[in-house]
């Protein structure tokens, strides 16, 4: 009886654990897009979120110098020691005023002034 309980509960947990009601999707994966990845509404960028993975995977970067990034993909929000910094998106929870992360795109500039890599940071 006891391996009854305790087997019913277990099930009971993993039911509503996995209730496809309550489970959030992530937005769809979206090609790149110069235009839409420039546009800025409210401080946002509502679309670099949908194209970061994309971009990271798909779009040829390495290699190209910073006017050619640029040419792409706008002036970055913020530059450091050979690198460009691109926010894509803030991390905030419901009923706290501030954002409690940032998503942004991370391109490292080599000693040629060239893309070497380029990665998410959260």
């Amino acid at each position: 009886m006891k391996q009854f309980i305790t087997r019913l509960l277990l099930c009971t947990g993993l039911t509503a654990c996995s209730n496809p009601a309550k489970k959030t999707t992530a937005p769809t994966e979206t090609k790149f897009n110069k235009t839409q990845w420039a546009i800025q509404e409210d401080g946002q960028y509502p679309w670099r979120e949908q194209m970061l993975q994309y971009l990271i995977d798909s779009v040829r970067l390495h290699g190209l110098n910073i006017t050619q990034v640029t040419n792409l993909l706008g002036q970055p929000d913020y530059t450091n020691n050979g690198h460009l910094y691109y926010r894509v998106g803030l991390k905030t929870f419901p009923g706290i005023p501030f954002p409690v992360g940032v998503r942004t795109l991370v391109i490292k500039l080599g000693k040629d002034s060239t893309v070497e890599w380029r990665k998410m940071h959260n």
